[in-house]
């Protein structure tokens, strides 16, 4: 019996036939096969221009090819690009300027690229209808729009950010500086005073300058202090001034300028007729140019290939296999040289500034080096509460290392912030790779650490405004004791209790340290110690500590101290076999240990515990245990707290110095 096929099977047997029809139809014919598109990689940092590397997040960052990104909190970006086409990279967010390049890359190629933003100067509602006068008070540049200066109603937001290129805000400046002339010749500029002009509408569009407006708009761009007064800058010299076209990337359309004083504050300004808005900047065009050459290596001597090379102004280049580079600058001039590289996600950078020779002259010598190969920094660190009586000193110390290349070497140098909120602390140095301070320490008096509150730090090794790692941990609450009370007399077991103001925080997890020390006729000075999860712990029950092979004897009749201590962070799970020890600073060749604790005053106490003659039965009974406990507890006690619990003891002991009139650390010990 024959069965009749299912509709989707039949419609798929009938395509399979057009398939194999058309394959067959197209047998002896040549087939076309499309080019293959290769690519490479551009990785690049948009920071804050002038501002030593602070990064801008969530710009964004597209290119002529169709990529596209957003910068990510270390303003780093990443785009994949075709090769061997040039492409036009657009870097914008909202109350910034305007930044550009363009880039070829061979197939396969990764570079690096840095791109400066500034935030908008001066910003004002101005009524079409009329005009106005908008000033940028930061830097003096002015412009002054007449009525029907672009197309459209109401009044319009007017933005004007003044950039002075003989400072590090060069390079927020788009373009490379190469501009072409009324003739289409190209050439080379010599940057004096810039602006960015742009006008929105409501909407946040960028409206063009209208054509069939009254008349230019005027403008006045302030002639840099540097400047003021050398030849070709004084009191009426011409000066022509150029607009970016951020269509093709180019300086171009100049149009005439003259110096005068300023109609702001009587510097003198470069004061011309402008009929587009876009960047705008005075100046001199040129044919000639210079040249600066050199090398760009590790801190180890090695050289750095693929590195990005800037001369500003002037090209970019890339560090060739030896890491020698050679790149066009402007002549007679002072020009700042930025290399840039990726290393393990984070971007380093080394710059320089070099004066120019003029035409024909031997390049200028700029050799810069930047981190070493293999960056890896171990940090410690620990925020404490320490209370002497009814005075609680607070205070946070980090130590740096450089690991890998350094050798173990302390680093200097760093910036290292602590904080909570969005409000942070910045920590001094003090040589050696160690950074500290406390609520003693002059201008710091009002350091304090919130008990259960999230504290972040912040860690940027180089001081150049990139957050290199950080770490988090909750601030370990100050104990107070509530069993054994002051002066009181306990039998010789009894259950030692607490409160601790950090309780019922999310995500705050303490372990508590106790010590109990006393001295009697028997055994002399003793101590015993133990680790609690919860705020109360049995106290002279005489049982061993199965888990820590700490003893806990019997109290012997005579007098004691009870000291607690919070500890909250990784630093516990050296302590308790039951705890991980995990690293909780991070970043790019960085691990450490963020670790807070709290401790308080000795409390003193009586006890009427065991009588001399059972002291001593006791004491041979749990001599075994004793010893146990002393080959393996304790050892780890010394070797995890070590000098961490020495500096806090210290610093008890200078407190308490202060408040009893003794002078000196030796006097106390």
């Amino acid at each position: 019996m024959r069965t009749r096929m299912p509709g989707t099977a039949l419609l798929f047997a009938g395509t399979l036939v057009v398939a194999v029809a058309l394959i067959l139809g197209a047998c002896g014919k040549k087939s076309s096969t499309p080019p293959i598109v290769k690519y490479g990689t551009l990785d690049g940092r948009v920071t804050l221009a002038g501002s030593a590397g602070t990064p801008v997040a969530g710009a964004a960052v597209t290119s002529t090819s169709g990529a596209s990104t957003t910068t990510d909190a270390n303003g780093q970006f990443s785009l994949t690009l075709p090769a061997d086409q040039d492409v036009r990279i657009n870097a914008t967010k909202a109350s910034y300027t305007l930044n550009q390049l363009h880039v070829r890359l061979s197939a396969n190629e990764t570079r690096t690229v840095a791109l400066g933003l500034m935030a908008a100067g001066h910003t004002l509602l101005v009524p079409v209808s009329s005009g106005g006068n908008v000033t940028d008070p930061s830097s003096g540049a002015t412009i002054t729009l007449p009525a029907n200066f672009v197309t459209a109603s109401g009044p319009v937001t007017v933005s004007i950010t003044g950039l002075d290129p003989t400072t590090d805000q060069i390079a927020a400046l788009p373009g490379g500086l190469i501009a072409v002339n009324g003739s289409g010749a190209t050439k080379y500029l010599k940057p004096v005073s810039f602006a960015e002009y742009t006008v929105r509408d409501a909407a946040g569009n960028v409206l063009p300058y209208n054509s069939a407006a009254s008349a230019g708009a005027q403008i006045e761009l302030p002639i840099p202090a540097s400047l003021a007064g050398t030849p070709g800058y004084h009191d009426g010299d011409a000066i022509e001034c150029y607009v970016y076209d951020p269509a093709d990337g180019k300086w171009k359309t100049p149009v005439p300028g003259t110096i005068h004083p300023s109609s702001v504050d009587g510097r003198l300004a470069i004061q011309a007729t402008i009929f587009h808005l876009s960047w705008y900047g005075g100046a001199p065009a040129s044919d000639e140019v210079s040249c600066v050459s050199g090398s760009v290596r590790d801190s180890l001597g090695a050289p750095v290939a693929g590195a990005s090379v800037e001369a500003f102004p002037g090209e970019r280049s890339t560090t060739d296999a030896s890491g020698n580079y050679n790149i066009q600058a402007s002549p007679n001039s002072q020009v700042r040289v930025t290399a840039t590289r990726l290393v393990g996600g984070v971007f380093q950078t080394a710059t320089d500034t070099v004066q120019t020779n003029g035409i024909g002259g031997p390049c200028s010598v700029s050799n810069l080096v930047m981190k070493s190969r293999q960056p890896s920094y171990d940090v410690t660190a620990t925020m404490t509460a320490s209370s002497v009586g009814a005075t609680t000193t607070y205070s946070i110390d980090v130590t740096i290392q450089l690991g890998v290349d350094g050798k173990g070497t302390g680093v200097d140098g760093a910036v290292v912030k602590i904080g909570t909120g969005g409000s942070y602390v910045t920590i001094p140095g003090l040589g050696s790779g160690l950074y500290y301070v406390d609520s003693s320490t002059p201008g710091f008096e009002s350091l304090a650490f919130t008990a259960g509150a999230p504290y972040t730090l912040q860690l940027d090794y180089t001081d150049d405004g990139i957050v290199d790692a950080t770490g988090q941990v909750r601030m370990s609450g100050l104990p107070v004791v509530n069993a054994p009370a002051a002066a009181s007399t306990q039998p010789r077991t009894f259950t030692a209790n607490w409160t601790d103001p950090g309780t019922g925080q999310p995500g705050y997890v303490p372990v508590y340290f106790g010590l109990n020390s006393g001295t009697n006729e028997v055994t002399g000075p003793t101590s015993s110690f133990f680790f609690s999860t919860t705020t109360s712990h049995s106290v002279g029950s005489g049982v061993t500590d199965p888990a820590t092979y700490f003893p806990d004897p019997f109290l012997v009749e005579g007098p004691y101290e009870f000291t607690l201590m919070t500890i909250v962070g990784p630093l516990v799970g050296g302590l308790l076999p039951s705890v991980p020890s995990t690293p909780n600073i991070a970043g790019p060749g960085t691990s450490g240990f963020l670790n807070a604790w709290s401790m308080i005053d000795a409390v003193g106490y009586n006890s009427n515990g065991l009588a001399t003659g059972a002291t001593r039965a006791h004491m041979a009974l749990t001599a075994a245990d004793r010893r146990e406990g002393a080959r393996t507890r304790e050892a780890t006690i010394a070797r995890v707290l070590g000098e961490r619990y020495t500096r806090a003891h210290q610093l008890t002991l200078r407190t308490k110095a202060k408040r009893t009139g003794r002078t000196t650390l030796r006097a106390q010990r």
